[in-house]
C-alpha cells in the first residue's frame, strides 16, 4: 500500500471526470518491486549526487520540468541538498535548496500531526475524546459514535470529499475557524467514524483549528514557536498568504502546454492545516531528521521518543493482511523491502513528497513547481531507496486454500469514498471500476494487467511485481454483503447505475434517439402533427431542451478544465447556472411529451412513428431520472 495523498481536492476534480475507473489509477502508485538485490553500501554525500544528478538530468527533460529542489538525510546528518532549473523563468532565477520556497502541499499534515500530538503529550488534549470538547460550534454527524482527534489523523472521520474552502484569490481567505464554520454544515460525514479511510482535508483543517483553540495562537503562529524554530527551519511559514518577503523566495509554478511553459496563477489554499505551508529543501532536512530521531535533531527537540514512536505506529488497518496501514499523519508502507513512513501532496502549482526509512536513518524530501511531474516525486524516492537499501520484498503470508469465501461475492463496481455525495459536483463520482471474478482464486480489475491472487478471507495480492505488497481487501456488513474494497485508501460498492459504463450510452443513446426523433418531426410535420399545428410548440420545445442540456453538459466540461471554478464558499454562480439549464431541459423535455400525447391521437401515426416517440420519451425519463439521481436539477441539498 501506498501514501495515499491526492495533490489537491480540485485536481483531483479533474482527474475523476476524465478518469474511467478510479481504481486503476491507485493500481499504478508507484509501490517498490520485488528486485532481491542485495544492499548497496552506505550512501554518502557524493554517491547520493552523483545518482540524484544524473536521474534528475534525465527526469526533469523527459517531463518539461522548470524547477525542482531535493534534500536527503542519513544518520541524523544533511548529506545532500540541491536546487535543479529554475524557480523563475522569466526572471531566469535558479532554484537554491536553501533559499528558494516550494509549497508542500498535503505534507503540511505531517506538521499538524506533529503539533497534535505536542499537544497530546502536555496533557492539553486527548487522542479519542469527542472533538466537540474542544470546539466553539457544532456540525451534523453521522452516528452517535465520538469523532476524536484519532479518526482525523487517521482520515478515518467519515468525511465526504469537498472543494468549500478551496478560494482562488487573497482576498477570499478568511481565518480558519471562519471557514470551517461555513463549510462543516455542507460536508457531510457519510460513515461511521473508524469504520474505514478516506483522505479527508476537511478532517486535517479541523485538526488544526483544534490545536488552534487548545494552544491560543493561530496555527501558524504555533508551528513557528512549536516546530520550525527549535528545528532551525528559519525559512519555512505556514502564514497565508505569504508576507512579501516570503513570496519573493517562493518558485512560481508552470504548466507544460504545446512546446511552452505557461506561468500558473498563485496558489491560495485556505485549507491552511491541511497544505499551506511553503519550505526549503535545507528545512525539510531538519523536519526528516527530527522524526527519524526519535523527535530531535541537533539539539532541537520536538517530541518525545515515546511521542514519535506513538506517531509513528499503525493506528488503522483495514485488514490484517494488508502490510500497509495509517500512522498519526503518516502513512506506512514497503519500499524495496524497506519499511517506510511518508506523505505527499500537491497544490496547483507544486508536488511534493517525503519518504522516511527509519530503520536505515535514512529520509528525502522531493519538490517540484510543475502541475504535472510525470510521477518523479514517487519514482526517485523508490529508486534512490532500492538502490542502496534495497532487498526481496516479503511476499506475506497465504493460507491454505480455500478460505470460506466464494469470490464471486466481490464481483461488481467500487468508486472511491473520496469522493462528492451530494451537490452538482456528486457525478465526479461516476468515476467507477469494475472487479471480476477470473477463476475460484483470482479477481480482474477492469483496465489493469494486475491480476489479484487471494490470500486470505477477503484478500487479494497482486501478481505483478512492480506492486509487490500490494493488497486489495472487501468489507462486508453486519448481513454478510460486500459494501465496500480497500486498496490504501476506501471504496464503495455502488451499482451499476452510478458508472461511467452506465451514464456515457445512457448519453450517447439519448442523443442519437434525440437525433432520430428531431428529424421524425420534420419529416411527419405534414401527416402526424397537421391536426392543429402543434408541431411547432413540440419543435421549439424539443430545440429548446437539447440546448439547455448541451449547454449544461458544457458547463461540466469547464469546470473540469479549470478547476479553480469549484472552490469558495458556496456554490458559484456557474453552479447555479449548470441547474437552471438542466431543469429547463427537464421543462422542455416534458412540454415535448405532453405535445406528443396530444398529438398521438390527432393526426396519421405509423408503426414507425409510434416507435420513435417512445424510444426517445423513454431515454427522456431515464435521463431527467439520471439528472434528479446526480443532483444536477438541484432538487436536493448542495453538499
Amino acid at each position: 500500500m501506498h501514501a495515499t495523498s491526492a495533490p489537491s481536492p480540485l485536481i483531483w476534480l479533474k482527474r475523476a471526470m476524465l478518469a474511467a475507473a478510479l481504481l486503476v489509477a491507485i493500481l499504478g502508485g508507484t509501490i517498490a518491486s520485488a528486485n532481491g538485490r542485495a544492499p548497496s553500501r552506505a550512501p554518502t554525500s557524493a554517491s547520493v549526487e552523483r545518482y540524484i544528478d544524473a536521474y534528475m538530468r534525465r527526469a526533469m527533460a523527459d517531463n518539461h520540468l522548470v524547477g525542482s529542489t531535493v534534500s536527503v538525510v542519513h544518520n541524523g546528518r544533511t548529506i545532500f541538498a540541491k536546487g535543479y532549473g529554475y524557480a523563475d523563468l522569466g526572471r531566469r532565477r535558479k532554484v537554491s535548496a536553501r533559499d528558494t520556497l516550494f509549497m508542500i502541499g498535503s505534507v503540511t499534515k505531517l506538521f499538524t500531526a506533529t503539533a497534535t500530538m505536542q499537544l497530546y503529550e502536555q496533557g492539553k488534549v486527548s487522542l479519542h475524546a469527542d472533538v466537540a470538547d474542544y470546539l466553539d460550534f457544532s456540525f451534523p454527524r453521522h452516528s452517535p459514535t465520538p469523532l476524536s482527534m484519532h479518526h482525523l489523523m487517521t482520515h478515518t472521520a467519515g468525511f465526504e470529499e469537498s472543494f468549500f474552502g478551496f478560494v482562488g484569490t487573497k482576498a477570499e481567505i478568511r481565518p480558519l475557524g471562519d471557514m470551517l464554520k461555513a463549510t462543516l454544515p455542507n460536508v457531510r460525514i457519510v460513515r461511521r467514524p473508524g469504520l474505514a479511510s478516506s483522505y479527508s482535508n476537511h478532517g486535517v483543517s479541523l485538526e488544526g483549528y483544534i490545536v488552534e483553540r487548545i494552544a491560543g495562537v493561530s496555527y501558524p503562529d504555533y508551528l513557528d514557536t512549536a516546530v520550525f524554530r527549535p528545528l532551525g527551519m528559519t525559512s519555512s511559514s505556514a502564514i497565508e498568504p505569504l508576507d512579501a518577503d516570503n513570496f519573493r523566495r517562493l518558485a512560481r509554478g508552470y504548466g507544460y502546454e504545446d512546446g511552452r511553459q505557461d506561468l500558473l496563477p498563485e496558489d491560495v489554499i485556505n485549507h491552511g492545516p491541511s497544505g499551506s505551508i511553503a519550505s526549503t529543501a535545507v528545512d525539510m532536512a531538519q523536519f526528516m531528521k527530527a522524526h527519524l530521531g526519535e523527535g530531535e535533531t541537533e539539539g532541537g527537540r520536538i517530541l518525545l521518543p515515546e511521542t514519535a514512536a506513538l506517531m509513528h505506529r499503525c493506528h488503522f488497518r483495514p485488514h490484517p493482511l494488508v502490510q500497509g496501514c495509517n500512522a498519526y499523519g503518516f502513512q506506512r508502507s514497503s519500499i524495496a523491502g524497506n519499511p517506510v513512513i511518508q506523505h505527499n501532496g500537491g497544490t496547483f502549482n507544486f508536488i511534493s513528497n517525503l519518504v522516511l526509512v527509519p530503520g536505515e536513518e535514512f529520509g528525502i524530501f522531493l519538490s517540484v513547481n510543475s502541475l504535472e511531474d510525470g510521477g518523479i516525486t514517487e519514482e526517485l524516492p523508490s529508486d534512490i531507496i532500492r538502490h542502496f537499501f534495497g532487498k526481496a520484498e516479503q511476499a506475506g503470508p497465504v493460507g491454505v486454500r480455500p478460505f470460506g469465501d466464494d469470490i464471486s461475492d466481490y464481483e461488481g463496481y467500487y468508486a472511491p469514498m473520496r469522493r462528492l455525495y451530494g451537490g452538482w459536483l456528486k457525478i465526479t463520482g461516476l468515476g467507477a471500476a469494475r472487479v471480476t471474478r477470473l477463476d475460484d482464486q483470482t479477481l480482474d480489475v477492469e483496465g489493469s494487467d494486475t491480476k489479484w491472487l487471494q490470500i486470505g478471507e477477503g484478500a487479494f495480492r497482486s501478481n505483478d511485481p512492480e506492486a509487490a505488497g500490494l493488497t486489495l481487501t472487501f468489507s462486508r456488513d453486519a448481513t454478510g454483503a460486500v459494501t465496500g474494497a480497500s486498496l490504501g485508501d476506501g471504496f464503495d460498492r455502488v451499482p451499476f447505475y452510478a458508472t461511467q459504463g452506465f451514464a456515457l450510452p445512457l448519453l450517447v443513446g439519448f442523443l442519437g434517439l434525440s437525433a432520430t426523433f428531431g428529424i421524425y418531426c420534420i419529416l411527419a410535420r405534414r401527416t402526424v402533427f397537421a391536426a392543429d399545428g402543434g408541431v411547432r410548440h413540440l419543435r421549439k420545445a424539443f430545440a429548446g431542451g437539447m440546448a439547455f442540456l448541451l449547454c449544461a453538459i458544457g458547463v461540466i466540461v469547464v469546470v473540469t478544465v479549470n478547476e479553480r471554478l469549484a472552490g469558495g464558499y458556496e456554490p458559484p454562480l456557474i453552479a447555479h447556472a449548470m441547474v437552471w439549464l438542466f431543469n429547463c431541459a427537464c421543462l422542455s423535455f416534458a412540454l415535448v411529451a405532453f405535445q406528443t400525447v396530444r398529438q398521438w391521437t390527432g393526426g396519421s401515426w405509423t408503426l414507425l412513428g409510434r416507435g420513435v416517440v417512445l424510444a426517445w420519451l423513454t431515454s427522456a425519463s431515464v435521463l431527467v431520472w439520471f439528472l434528479l439521481y446526480w443532483d444536477l436539477a438541484g432538487l436536493s441539498a448542495w453538499g
